[in-house]
């Protein structure tokens, strides 16, 4: 059977959808909320009932096989669109195929009326999953189907889940969120206890350029181990940066390899690297306008020996590995080759598609480099509590 991304819509038209433009993406004008928790949903027995995957969507998929790129990603979501799927990468780093018929979805999921929606995930590792979405009174029903190669380099499904939201929203930020939980024999057995899942999928579309200052800016740093973007600074003032967490994740972007200082095979004792005072300032340096006086006074340096102590983060101040990750949403151009970016923090498991805003400034250099100018979180105003960091 074929399974079509169609929206069918019972004893109603389709509604005409209204966008507004700002920034980099058309938002909508209002945040729409349902979905109760305990209300009870109809379980669907399915670990035993297999389905084949969709054959266009299989064929696409087996055309590229595994890891698949930004650029085919683009082109498998973009064909999706034109065959009438409703698709998204499984990273939000695409505009949604058949977007239009989500926003009625969840319009009508609103008022009440039944409504019923499949969408396409695809992953970048390969594979897919089918989400089979049904609404009724506010309740929203989901069916969720995965689909994987197996060792023959065969697409079939792995699993699958049914569950009733526990709470879902369109938010004015443009993401459809849902999430709630659901019973597995593997989540059983390890836990003793259902498993939960928290969606996040970007419905309205953004510019190309903020996804373009997002992934070469923005993404490679992020939220985890470092404070790069949680705390307010700028260059004349650097504040409580902390430049040991950024040695870590500027390393992959100046040398292309992970830090090569790690802890030791005694987890439970501290290691101490001796950097030299070039090798570590040729980390740093390149992406901030900082002298070396500047950088010595907020580490641990030995001038006697032009050497920074460094000690590798350890299972002590570990961080919680599930958190938010960034989103560019609007940018200007300003003078002297500065560039001010908008920044959404999207947290799935916190059901927000704003968690908190920051307003970061990078300067554009010659050659393809840049540096960080500011940081500043400007939602919410009293600030956010980042609670997953760890401080060394």
């Amino acid at each position: 059977m074929r399974v079509k991304m169609a929206l069918k819509i019972k004893g109603c038209l389709f509604l005409a959808v209204s966008i507004i433009m700002n920034g980099c993406s058309a938002q909508p004008q209002t945040a729409w909320l349902a979905g109760e928790a305990g209300k009870i949903c109809g379980y669907k027995g399915l670990e035993d009932v297999k389905e084949k995957p969709d054959e266009k969507v299989s064929g696409l998929l087996s055309a590229v096989g595994e890891n698949i790129s930004l650029e085919t990603m683009k082109h498998i979501i973009v064909s999706l669109g034109k065959e009438g799927y409703v698709a998204v990468d499984s990273e939000n780093q695409m505009n949604m195929a058949g977007a239009e018929q989500v926003i009625d979805f969840c319009r009508l999921a609103k008022a009440g009326e039944e409504a019923e929606l499949t969408m396409i995930e695809v992953l970048y590792k390969g594979g897919f999953r089918k989400y089979e979405l049904s609404t009724k009174e506010g309740r929203l029903e989901v069916v969720r189907r995965y689909y994987q190669y197996d060792r023959n380099g065969i697409l079939k499904e792995q699993d699958a889940v049914s569950y009733c939201a526990d709470s879902w929203q369109y938010t004015k930020e443009g993401y459809f969120l849902f999430e709630g939980k659901y019973d597995s024999k593997e989540s059983y057995v390890l836990s003793l206890s259902e498993e939960a899942e928290h969606r996040a999928f970007r419905v309205q579309p953004l510019e190309e350029k903020c996804r373009e200052w997002n992934r070469k800016y923005i993404l490679p740093v992020g939220y985890e181990r470092n404070n790069l973007f949680l705390v307010n600074w700028k260059e004349t003032e650097f504040g409580g940066l902390d430049f040991y967490d950024l040695f870590d994740a500027l390393y992959p972007l100046r040398f292309g390899q992970a830090v090569p200082y790690v802890m030791g095979e005694n987890l439970e004792s501290d290691v101490a690297y001796r950097i030299p005072k070039q090798e570590f300032e040729n980390v740093i340096m390149p992406y901030f306008m900082v002298d070396s006086q500047t950088l010595q006074a907020k580490t641990d340096y030995l001038p006697e020996d032009q050497v920074y102590l460094y000690k590798p983060r350890g299972f002590q101040n570990a961080e919680y590995p599930d958190i938010p990750y960034p989103e560019v949403v609007s940018y200007k151009e300003k003078d002297g080759g500065i560039v001010e970016l908008m920044v959404n923090a999207v947290y799935p498991n916190d059901h927000t598609s704003k968690a908190f805003s920051h307003k970061v400034e990078i300067r554009l250099l010659p050659e393809g480099g840049f540096q960080y100018v500011s940081n500043q979180v400007v939602f919410p105003e009293e600030g956010y509590d980042a609670w997953w960091r760890e401080e060394r």
